[in-house]
C-alpha cells in the first residue's frame, strides 16, 4: 500500500546513507562523519514517527512532526535510537517466532542496526533471496535500493563477484538518480580492487557528475580524482572553488604554468 512504501522508502533512505558513511569508508571522514552523527542524533530527538501512515490503507505521507504527547513511537524504534541491540534482537526475534510480519520501517531499521555492529552476513539473510529464511517482501519499485543494500553487503563480505553484478544491473539502470552517486563510488572502488586504474577514474568522476551540486559529495569525489595523475588542471580548480585549503589541490595549482587558472585565488 501507499503509505507503507512511503515509510519503506523513508527509512530505507536514512539507511543507505548512514551505510554509505559508516559502513563503506570508515576511515578518512573525519569532521564530516562527525556531522552527519551529530544531525541524526538531532533528527532522533526532535521528531517521532507519528501513527498516522500505520494504520493499512492509509495513504498519506510520512508524519513527521514534532514529538507530542499524541504522538507514542513503538519499542523497536526507541530501542534504535537508543542503541539498545539486544532489546533490537530481541524484539525481532519475537516477530520471527510469532511469524508476525515486520513492518517497513522496523525492517530498515533493523538493517542498519545489523549494519552498525559489523553483522553483514545477517544483512545478506534479510535481503539476499537464498541467504536466510527471513527475507522481507518489498515492493518492487524499490528493489533498487534493496540491490545497493545487497551490493554494499557483499562488499564488505568479499564476494565481490556478486557486488560487481549488483553494481552493473543498478548501472543500466536509468531511473536510479538518487542512487547514482553512490553506485558510481562501489563501481570505482571494485575498479580499485582490481588495479584498474582507468575504470575507477572514469566512475569517480561520474560520481562527481552525479553529485548535483551537493558541495560535500563532491568534495569526496574530487578528492579521489586528484589522487590519479590523469586528474585534469580544471578538476583541481573545482576543488579550491569547494575547499580553498585542500592540501592536494593548493600543491598542483602553486604548480600550474603561467598564465595560472583565473578561477583559482592563489
Amino acid at each position: 500500500m501507499k503509505g507503507n512504501k512511503q515509510y519503506f522508502l523513508f527509512f530505507l533512505g536514512v539507511t543507505l546513507f548512514l551505510l554509505f558513511l559508516v559502513g563503506v569508508k570508515e576511515q578518512g571522514e573525519g569532521g564530516f562523519l562527525f556531522r552527519v552523527r551529530a544531525g541524526m542524533l538531532e533528527f532522533s530527538q526532535k521528531f517521532r514517527l507519528g501513527s498516522s501512515c500505520e494504520a493499512a490503507g492509509n495513504e498519506k505521507s510520512p508524519d513527521l512532526s514534532p514529538v507530542s504527547k499524541r504522538t507514542v513511537p513503538s519499542s523497536f524504534v526507541l530501542a534504535f535510537w537508543d542503541r539498545d541491540w539486544k532489546k533490537l534482537d530481541a524484539l525481532w526475534g519475537q516477530r520471527e517466532q510469532t511469524g508476525t510480519p515486520p513492518d517497513a520501517k522496523e525492517f530498515c531499521l533493523y538493517l542498519n542496526a545489523l549494519w552498525s555492529q559489523r553483522r553483514y552476513g545477517e544483512v545478506l539473510a534479510l535481503v539476499v533471496p537464498g541467504e536466510g529464511a527471513h527475507v522481507v517482501s518489498i515492493p518492487a519499485e524499490l528493489e533498487p535500493y534493496v540491490r545497493m543494500l545487497r551490493l554494499l553487503g557483499y562488499e564488505r563480505t568479499g564476494r565481490l563477484a556478486e557486488a560487481q553484478k549488483e553494481a552493473d544491473t543498478l548501472s543500466a539502470a536509468s531511473s536510479n538518480e538518487a542512487l547514482a552517486y553512490y553506485v558510481s563510488y562501489a563501481q570505482a572502488r571494485l575498479a580499485r580492487t582490481r588495479k584498474e586504474e582507468p575504470r575507477a577514474l572514469t566512475w569517480f568522476r561520474k560520481m562527481n557528475a552525479s553529485a548535483q551540486g551537493d558541495a560535500q559529495l563532491k568534495q569526496q569525489a574530487l578528492a579521489e580524482i586528484l589522487t590519479f595523475k590523469e586528474s585534469t588542471n580544471e578538476e583541481v580548480a573545482e576543488m579550491l572553488s569547494l575547499n580553498a585549503s585542500h592540501r592536494e589541490a593548493l600543491a598542483r595549482a602553486r604548480a600550474f604554468p603561467a598564465p595560472r587558472l583565473p578561477q583559482v585565488d592563489y
